[in-house]
């Protein structure tokens, strides 16, 4: 009998409004535990190499892993995986609610959407049927309308994802908003999907999950609420301001990149700190399926124009909107993320763009006339409530921000290139490189792009980290702290130990925050979930081949589309010193930085002239088929 999957792949044509289903053996499932080692073995199989992120041969895929929708805290996560329109690479966005656990309840454990619908259409997957609704009446909407007219047809007991305005438009940084207050941020999964004529997936699923050792997982569950609020990261989310509330702490140690990366801190941030707006406006916590954590907020308190629905900030909106472009005025600031996902958008991307925006504006590469009549420059934020509006719409400038930084900068020529803080056409995270060294590695060579769950932080293991975060990456032979700046041979022994670690939960489908590294489930937990779940004999060594799996299949994707080490690079204002803040003259050294590439290739068994997986680590991660991609 098979615990915690179904053993079930849905296929859905959008060319002939039609579906089939896949059966997954022990052995793939096993080998691959699902999530998106499932979904990077569909693409490689199904998709030409070459293939336009944006055209009807493109694949997305909804999987979940694992973990996902098991009665336990921490396993809410499901990823959307498919080829990026921003960095034409693989890209995986894991979303945390209640969606995974739908999709697998309602029997599969993955979903892929193939081909393209004539006119606007949502799908619905109701427990095994599948059926196609058009969509016109609703194609046009903002997400949180076209949630309530969803809900309106369908019932309340369904979980929606769907794209807003901006997927419909094609900006490649769009998002999908997943019942209003958890989004599938990253890599323009929207984009995929309004090129794909689709406004929403709809899941109910009421089926039961089996789980081989129930009482193990209550027991887990158990422990998980009454202790928690114990480990330090675990309660700065719960109370509080939460993850938005370490704006101001990140701004004053000088690790949050600010004005468009010249700064790592930002004078005003308290002003928009996550405390300052929960003291302000109160708030409730809203947790995912099965879990007590509450790292998402809903206000107390009505804000004019605002849906209190889409929740308070998450940090990497605020950061990246806020500090990005300097921004003071809180009741505009939240405007502005609200917007993102009024509209459907990456805040991290969109907060990147603006500030590029912003900085070209001020050096006379974008013209008043060219964005309608809007005054753009750093600490403006009723021109950017505005910029995002024509970004979303395609308008003005906003056809040209809508190509993300890099594709903009090549459009607008000049200096702008210079302006332009991405790798490979993701914009970069709001974390600072220069201050998080290690961070700044895992930016340059992670396959799915410089996001702030490249690796743990370096912050949490240096000479002012608690001892608690030490004791928990013990198991992974991490024993000694090393300074944040630090990115010797020792640091990037570091990194390769600790990559694995968020690659694994990703893939598993296990949440961030309640997983080690520092998080409160220590890894003596996560086997025994893993165990408990599925009745398998597994041991932390196996979960971090899976680890390291995803990571190795995503790179041979990555390389069959031409990518080469010289891309695994940071722009160069990250190699010029920090103009501003406690961390002022601080930069990256671009030899140190090259030598420790170098040294991560040999490490990772990646050729260090070609960047492909070496066919002995290939062989090791069972994986020694991907030679056929080399040919």
């Amino acid at each position: 009998m098979k615990y915690g999957y179904n053993g079930r792949i849905l296929i859905i044509d959008l060319d002939k409004y039609f579906y089939t289903e896949k059966e997954i053996d022990y052995r793939e499932y096993r080998a691959t535990m699902g999530g998106s080692n499932l979904a990077a073995l569909y693409l490689i199989d199904m998709l030409k190499k070459g293939t336009d992120p944006l055209s009807r041969e493109n694949i997305i895929i909804f999987t979940t892993g694992v973990l996902t929708g098991a009665p336990v805290p921490g396993a809410a996560i499901y990823s959307v995986v498919s080829k990026s329109p921003l960095t034409h690479r693989i890209h995986e966005a894991p979303t945390p609610g209640y969606m995974g656990e739908k999709i697998k309840k309602a029997g599969y454990d993955m979903v892929a959407i193939t081909g393209k619908a004539e006119k606007p259409t949502s799908i619905f997957i109701d427990d095994g049927k599948v059926s196609f609704f058009d969509a016109q009446n609703i194609w046009g909407l903002e997400t949180n309308t076209a949630t309530d007219e969803i809900h309106k047809e369908l019932g309340e007991d369904v979980s929606v994802g769907v794209i807003g305005p901006a997927g419909e438009n094609l900006v490649l940084f769009s998002s999908i908003v997943n019942d209003f207050i958890f989004n599938t941020s990253r890599g323009g999964m929207g984009a995929v999907l309004g090129s794909k004529n689709v406004k929403a997936l709809v899941v109910r699923g009421t089926g039961e999950i089996p789980i081989f050792d129930p009482d193990t997982l209550k027991s887990l569950s158990d422990k998980y609420k009454e202790h928690f609020l114990e480990n330090p990261v675990s309660k700065g989310h719960y109370e509080g301001g939460g993850a938005a509330g370490f704006v101001e702490w990140l701004s004053n140690e000088g690790l949050m990149s600010a004005r468009n990366a010249r700064h790592t801190s930002f004078d005003k941030a308290k002003s928009i700190d996550g405390n300052r707006i929960v003291e302000k406006y109160g708030y409730q916590n809203v947790s995912c399926s099965n879990c007590y954590g509450g790292c998402k907020r809903i206000l107390k308190k009505d804000i004019e124009g605002i849906d209190k629905r889409f929740g308070a900030p998450e940090l990497e909106t605020l950061a990246s909107i806020g500090c990005g472009s300097e921004l003071d005025n809180l009741e505009d600031v939240l405007k502005a993320c609200e917007l993102t996902s009024r509209y459907g958008l990456d805040g991290t991307s969109t907060g990147a763009v603006v500030a590029f925006a912003n900085e070209c504006y001020e050096n006379g590469l974008i013209t008043k006339e060219q964005t309608g009549g809007l005054e753009l420059g750093f600490g403006n934020s009723r021109a950017v409530i505005s910029l995002i509006d024509v970004i979303a719409r395609r308008e003005n400038i906003g056809d040209t921000l809508a190509l993300g930084v890099k594709r903009a900068a090549d459009v607008i020529g000049g200096d702008a290139v210079k302006y332009a803080m991405h790798v490979k056409g993701l914009e970069i995270s709001t974390h600072d490189p220069r201050t998080k060294a290690m961070l700044g590695l895992g930016y340059a060579v992670n396959p799915n792009g410089p996001i702030y769950t490249a690796v743990e932080h370096d912050t949490d293991f240096d000479f002012s980290a608690p001892d608690l975060f030490m004791n928990k990456v013990g198991p992974l032979c991490v024993l000694d702290r090393l300074e944040a700046t630090d990115l010797s041979p020792k640091k990037v022994r570091m990194f390769y130990l600790l990559q694995p670690a968020f690659s694994l939960l990703d893939t598993i489908g296990g949440c961030i925050f309640a997983f080690s590294p520092v998080r409160y489930y220590d890894y003596r937990d996560l086997v025994a979930m893993v165990d408990a779940i599925t009745g398998w004999e597994t041991s932390l060594f196996e979960l971090f081949k899976i680890g390291e799996k995803r990571l190795n299949l995503f790179r041979a994707f990555n390389m069959r589309e031409g990518f080469s080490p010289q891309q695994d690079n940071l722009p160069d204002r990250y190699f010029n010193e920090i103009e501003k803040g406690p961390k002022k003259g601080i930069k990256l050294d671009r030899d140190g930085f090259e030598k420790a590439k170098k040294l991560y290739y040999k490490m990772a068994g990646w050729d260090k002239k070609t960047g492909w997986p070496r066919y002995e680590k290939l062989l090791e991660l069972d994986l020694d088929w991907i030679e056929e991609l080399k040919k």
